[in-house]
């Protein structure tokens, strides 16, 4: 069994084992927890890595009975939802690749390409989900980037169009997937580095959000913080909250004193004016022109049309399909997915203001962030 985000590593792993307490900045009472937790692991998992344990031991202030009970659970989870199967059914190849045709100014496009298996109709998704995962900051850590604002206005469509079980494809195919690439990329990152990287940097973007949002994408945002606490955590380095409304602002300023301030030095709420900052934690030529960098991929800047999506798209995965060392491609079928989700939200089409939202969502975030 795999766990968490070690993940499937095929072949021999070429990232160095170069994690000792000593880096691991571990106090020698946390050595002592730490020790009492790998003693306690279930049969046939004593060769986790200490760096994963500490994940689950500071998720969780050091209880290490509570530590264990959250890794139980991780491995329960992925175990009922095949979530090995996104990286042991990845096509690969798994060492550093430089073709043209998947990179722009040095940085690669689309790395899920490689490293997950393959998603059908992948070019329609990134059409609803605005979400990129593509670039690193100046630590090593991959980044998340998402249109959110636009993806709000599109989501009511991206629920029709995956049909049965929309909200398991969401969650699972989409979100969880994509958690499960930049485990894979922070690996890839660790051995380029020689150090270990276990966190990664998410940028939302707001603008465009819908001031009336559906509040089955609130459901849906939940689950996604939901998944991260349970199954990820201490993975969020940092979050920068882009072209956020004045009045979001202002609550902001008004809240931000309620949280901890551990919690809160990784919030970063920014307005349209938020290039400076963001070139403060990430290298100019791995960010996109739109968002302060030199870098000139324009996936953004797409025709909002979902066939161009599909059209532009499917020549990345054409490239990749002939990339040296590429095993046979999973080919993607649409099997019956297990209909758990973790919120029992009902399908409710009435609106909430998104003051409201933005209110409740940063109460969320806060305390998803706490144990990231």
């Amino acid at each position: 069994m795999l766990c968490c985000w070690e993940g499937f590593s095929p072949g021999k792993s070429r990232v160095p084992r170069i994690e000792s307490l000593e880096a691991a900045s571990v106090t020698p009472e946390q050595t002592a927890k730490l020790r009492d937790f790998r003693r306690s692991l279930p049969a046939g998992h004593g060769d986790v890595p200490d760096y994963d344990l500490l994940r689950f031991l500071r998720a969780r202030k050091w209880d290490v009975s509570a530590a264990l009970q959250q890794f139980e659970e991780t491995l329960q989870w992925r175990q009922q939802h095949h979530i090995d199967d996104f990286r042991a059914k990845a096509p690969g190849p798994f060492e550093d690749v430089q073709d043209p045709q998947l990179f722009c100014d040095g940085m690669e496009c689309f790395p899920q390409l490689r490293l997950v298996k393959p998603r059908e109709d992948e070019g329609a998704w990134l059409y609803y989900g605005m979400t990129v995962t593509a670039g690193f900051d100046k630590e090593g850590r991959p980044i998340h980037l998402q249109q959110a604002g636009l993806a709000s206005q599109r989501f009511a469509a991206m629920y029709s169009f995956a049909g049965k079980d929309p909200t398991y494809k969401i969650i699972y195919d989409g979100y969880v997937r994509a958690q499960e690439s930049q485990a894979a990329r922070m690996q890839e990152s660790s051995a380029r580095l020689g150090r270990r990287v276990t966190q990664q940097v998410v940028i939302m973007d707001f603008k465009g959000l819908s001031f009336w949002p559906d509040p089955r994408a609130l459901a849906v945002f939940k689950d996604f913080l939901s998944v991260s606490q349970r199954y990820y955590p201490e993975t969020l380095g940092i979050q920068f909250f882009l072209n956020t409304p004045p009045v979001f602002l202002a609550i902001w300023r008004l809240i931000k004193e309620w949280i901890d301030p551990v919690t809160a030095s990784k919030m970063h709420l920014l307005g349209s004016d938020f290039q400076r900052e963001l070139l403060e934690y990430i290298p100019a030529d791995q960010l996109p022109v739109a968002y302060g960098g030199t870098n000139s991929w324009d996936v953004f800047n797409w025709p909002p049309d979902i066939d161009e999506f599909r059209r532009r798209y499917a020549q990345y995965a054409e490239a990749a399909e002939r990339l040296p060392g590429r095993s046979q491609v999973y080919k993607p079928q649409d099997r019956k997915a297990k209909t758990t989700v973790l919120s029992d939200a009902k399908q409710n089409r009435s609106l909430t203001p998104t003051w409201a939202v933005f209110v409740l969502l940063l109460s969320m975030i806060a305390a998803f962030v706490r144990v990231m």
